[in-house]
């Protein structure tokens, strides 16, 4: 009887471990819906959206984007925005919703700014979505237009 219930508790540890190594091996497809960014009368980015496909990790949003303004000689002086939102914890369903504002872009001489966009997400607000596993980091990256 003690050797039945010893077996037993190995294989149920050895399943167990089986089950969570297998967890951080399985390829989570995130996707993005419902994905909105516009720009604030702060020359903000404001994005926000649905995520599903988490599972259960948490995960950290950040949005991205050049901007350009136009000076008097015609030059583009360049500059970049970004924000971030840590920590976000999926439902029991692996579905959570976000909201980043990036801090402001800022343009001398009463210049407005425009928003560019990234090398990877020309014109549009780049947003990553990065997931902390025990044995690596995922990243997904959507391109959302700028409104």
């Amino acid at each position: 009887m003690k050797r039945t219930t010893v077996i037993a508790v190995i294989l149920a540890g050895a399943l167990t471990f089986v089950t969570l190594a297998a967890a951080d091996i399985i390829e989570l497809k995130v996707n993005l819906s419902n994905a909105t960014c516009t720009t604030t009368s702060s020359n903000q980015l404001n994005c926000s959206g649905d995520l599903t496909g988490l599972g259960s990790q948490t995960a950290d949003v950040s949005v991205t984007s050049g901007f350009a303004c136009t000076n008097r000689g015609g030059n583009n002086p360049p500059g970049q925005v970004s924000g971030t939102q840590s920590g976000i914890k999926p439902d029991k369903n692996g579905n959570a919703t976000f909201n980043v504002t990036t801090s402001g872009a800022s343009c001398p001489d009463q210049m407005t700014p425009v928003f560019t966009g990234t090398a990877a997400c020309p014109g549009q607000a780049q947003i990553d979505v990065t997931q902390q596993f025990s044995n690596r980091t995922k990243t997904t990256t959507f391109c959302v237009p700028i409104t």
